[in-house]
């Protein structure tokens, strides 16, 4: 959650489709999934913003390695 919250405050802004509005943040990670290593994660959050309040949230997460934060 706090990944989450990180992205949607400090994530650069991405291109999104329908109404929607996206952010991306890159986190280190250096851990094993589905058993390989991967240095970091990506993190992108896809949302919807209501009366000022977020009302829908999608997350992806990306594992891999990255030069640059986005």
């Amino acid at each position: 959650m706090a990944e989450i919250k990180e992205a949607l405050h400090d994530g650069i802004e991405l291109p999104a489709n329908h109404g929607r509005r996206a952010r991306a943040r890159i986190f280190e990670f250096n851990t094993r999934w589905k058993g390989r290593h991967f240095p970091r994660k990506r993190v992108e959050v896809s949302y919807t913003v209501q009366n000022c309040d977020i009302i829908s949230v999608t997350v992806y997460c990306y594992y891999g390695e990255w030069r640059e934060r986005p």
